[in-house]
Formats: C-alpha cells, structure tokens, sequence
C-alpha cells in the first residue's frame, strides 16, 4: 500500500479499511513526506 501526502484523509481512511479486513500483519504502509506521518498516527490512536 502506497500513500501520498497529497490526500492525507482519503488515503488513512483506504489503509484502515484494508487493515480491518485483511490484518496488520500483510501490508506495509510507506507514506511521502509529512503525509505518510500523519497516517500512521491516525492509525495508531
């Protein structure tokens, strides 16, 4: 799963959908700039 920071939201909301449903364990989450950050905090709250 690729992130931009372009779409912080959208792109947070995609990566939990797929986390749910599929398990943390089969993905890993590599974000650009500022937008990569803010996602993997979003995910960890």
């Amino acid at each position: 799963m690729f992130l931009g920071d372009d779409n912080v939201s959208n792109g947070l909301s995609q990566a939990y959908t797929k986390l749910a449903h599929e398990g943390l364990d089969l993905y890993t989450i590599m974000g650009i700039g500022d937008g990569g950050k803010h996602i993997v905090e979003g995910l960890l709250e």
